[in-house]
């Protein structure tokens, strides 16, 4: 068997140098380096490697990173805030605290309990002392909990009354908050802005609450002079219109290192929940299911609400349910497959007619085990939805030529 030819001092230079330089790029830099430099993508994927091992950002906080990480999945739970954006930027020395965000109910107790009885935390907060409201939606309400232990760290569990992903959309302030870490990944929705610029733009009218977030950016890094205000600022930011969690404007990287871990949501399902990114004079978005209003920002705001649907298993989120929208694609589809499912069910045990009634879409209906759900079919009727809108674009496009 032949030796491996050793590699010779040129090469061991390059990989030095290769090395040093990929240190100090940002990682918005880092990525376009990986996709257009062949040479250089070992030494960028040795350094992301490096760069998102999700367990020097929990050290100080956990002691089994992996088991926390697979209870984390169990729950649907996200890191957030200050410490999904420093782990981000790659500062892990100045997180003060872990930020959680779960679901309110057996999740949420599932993930406490786990925190206390394994990683020896205890709660610091009294529940009437912890209880706040958040937000700017009459029917999201959140109650944090403080947790700490004797090494004087804290973990804040934030139970909302939503899913996390819809919960944090809802409810952000400003760009920058827009950057979270799953079980087994991490995503920034406006990286751009927030990653390569440093700058964020406020997404709600400035309150005490709003207050409050710019002060526990400002302990991060993030002053006033890096909040932009859509009519002042030279540069527009990237991503406006109809999004999606994971999409072209999206940034999102695998942490490492690698886990198995069993009872998780699929990572589709995270990277399907869609929004709608608003520019424009104030408004007031009315909805029949929320009892008052919901103020939009001045400038920019986030519209997003849950998909509802009797063939999901899992919770999505769309925008606005205008004409062409991906709500009303959507909707069609999910609409047609629930028929059918309804259908195979015998009429005396559903007890109504299925043609001409208006199907529900509450998740307390009885769905028999035999019922087939539509979740992985989202990904495909996406791209569907995106080659559709294309084509409508193009030939807009072409006849206003034609007509010109």
């Amino acid at each position: 068997m032949a030796n491996p030819t050793p590699k010779g001092l040129d090469d061991v230079f390059m990989s030095v140098v290769a090395e040093n330089i990929v240190s100090y790029l940002a990682l918005t830099d880092l990525i376009a380096l990986q996709a257009s430099c062949r040479s250089l993508r070992g030494a960028v994927q040795s350094r992301l490697d490096y760069r998102f091992n999700i367990n020097i950002c929990l050290k100080d906080f956990i002691e089994d990173p992996t088991s926390f990480r697979c209870e984390l999945g169990k729950a649907d739970a996200l890191i957030i805030r200050g410490s999904a954006l420093n782990f981000l930027e790659n500062q892990h020395g100045q997180f003060k605290q872990l930020d959680l965000l779960v679901e309110a109910g057996r999740k949420a107790d599932a993930l406490i309990n786990y925190l206390c009885v394994e990683e020896s935390y205890f709660t610091l907060l009294e529940p009437s002392q912890a209880l706040q409201l958040h937000g700017r939606a009459p029917a999201q309400s959140e109650r944090t909990i403080t947790l700490g232990r004797v090494s004087s760290k804290e973990i804040h569990v934030t139970a909302t009354t939503s899913f996390p992903v819809h919960a944090l959309l809802e409810t952000c302030s400003m760009t920058a908050e827009l950057n979270f870490v799953t079980w087994n990944k991490v995503y920034s929705l406006f990286p751009a802005a927030t990653l390569a610029r440093h700058k964020t733009y406020p997404l709600r009218e400035l309150d005490d609450d709003f207050g409050i977030r710019l002060a526990e950016f400002a302990h991060q890094g993030w002053t006033t002079r890096d909040m932009l205000w859509l009519r002042l600022a030279a540069q527009k930011p990237c991503g406006i219109g109809s999004r999606r969690v994971g999409d072209a404007y999206s940034v999102s990287i695998a942490v490492t290192p690698h886990i198995d871990a069993a009872d998780t949501t699929p990572d589709f399902v995270i990277e399907h929940a869609a929004f709608d990114v608003l520019v424009g004079e104030p408004s007031v978005a009315k909805s029949k299911r929320r009892s008052a209003p919901q103020i939009k920002c001045s400038e920019m705001s986030i519209y997003v609400r849950k998909l509802e649907s009797l063939a999901l298993r899992h919770h999505f989120t769309v925008g606005q349910s205008n004409s062409g929208s991906w709500s009303n694609f959507a909707n069609e589809r999910l609409e047609r497959w629930t028929k059918i499912e309804l259908l195979k069910i015998p009429r005396r045990t559903r007890g109504f007619d299925v043609h001409g009634f208006s199907i529900p879409t509450g998740s307390t209906f009885w769905r028999p085990k035999s019922w087939d759900y539509a979740d992985d079919q989202l990904p495909t009727w996406y791209k569907n939805f995106q080659e559709v809108r294309i084509e409508e674009e193009e030939y807009s496009c072409g006849k206003a030529h034609t007509s010109w």
